[in-house]
């Protein structure tokens, strides 16, 4: 009796070591299941902290800075575009901050000491859609200053410079961790030339470019000692 009684504490030893471990592995497969995949599985987001973008593209001119002249973006041509923007990340959704771009043309009309370029500064807002998520749309929209030069070898030197009435584009972040974040991004804006160098620009008209290319977009700064996170981590309710 004494060896039948030994026996059977044993077993409910056993069971009630095993009983918790076998709890646990639906447990454990069930949450994987509610992960999903890499793409869908939440992350955490950046606020409070500085944000560097940076981007390169295609850029076009549509229409004419003034009336009376000849097809000036006709002339320039598609260009490249870089873009630069330093900003700051109030919360997951909002970042504000000022960005500035160079861009050069090389149309099929332009001769091999004729330049054509052009320069923006701006100020503008990014709202984001989706900020806990991998892949987060977001878009911005800016106002600022454009300058557009054409030198051509011989003829008329035309230094325009004057409003970028709105800028807006819009993205999707492809996030591989919380502070790297890469893109393809499509844009446009609306600008008006009111001055050739210092003499107000004849008819001015309101003209357009659009703009297709890559961003990156990194944050600097996050979890590690701060007495408020700098990291929005979300909501399990």
């Amino acid at each position: 009796m004494r060896l039948l009684s030994h026996r059977v504490s044993i077993i409910t030893l056993v069971l009630g070591l095993a009983t918790p471990a076998l709890a646990a592995e639906p447990g454990a497969a069930n949450s994987d299941d509610l992960q999903g995949s890499y793409w869908n599985r939440s992350i955490e987001s950046p606020t409070n902290v500085p944000e560097i973008t940076f981007s390169i593209g295609y850029v076009r001119g549509l229409g004419q800075p003034q009336g009376g002249v000849g097809d000036l973006f006709g002339s320039l041509g598609s260009g490249a575009s870089l873009d630069l923007g330093v900003g700051y990340r109030l919360s997951p959704r909002w970042m504000l901050g000022v960005s500035g771009a160079y861009q050069i043309y090389g149309g099929d009309t332009l001769e091999g000491d004729d330049l054509a370029h052009g320069a923006i500064g701006r100020l503008d807002a990014t709202y984001h859609f989706e900020p806990f998520s991998r892949l987060d749309p977001w878009a911005r929209a800016g106002i600022g200053y454009r300058l557009l030069h054409h030198a051509p070898a011989s003829g008329r030197d035309d230094l325009l410079h004057g409003v970028q009435l709105l800028s807006v584009t819009t993205g999707l972040d492809f996030r591989m961790q919380r502070d790297v974040a890469f893109a393809p991004i499509l844009g446009a804006d609306l600008d008006l030339f009111l001055y050739d160098r210092t003499d107000a620009v004849d008819r001015p008209r309101v003209s357009a470019f659009v703009y297709l290319g890559m961003q990156g977009r990194f944050d600097f700064g996050g979890p590690g000692g701060d007495e408020v996170p700098r990291y929005a981590a979300v909501d399990p309710r």
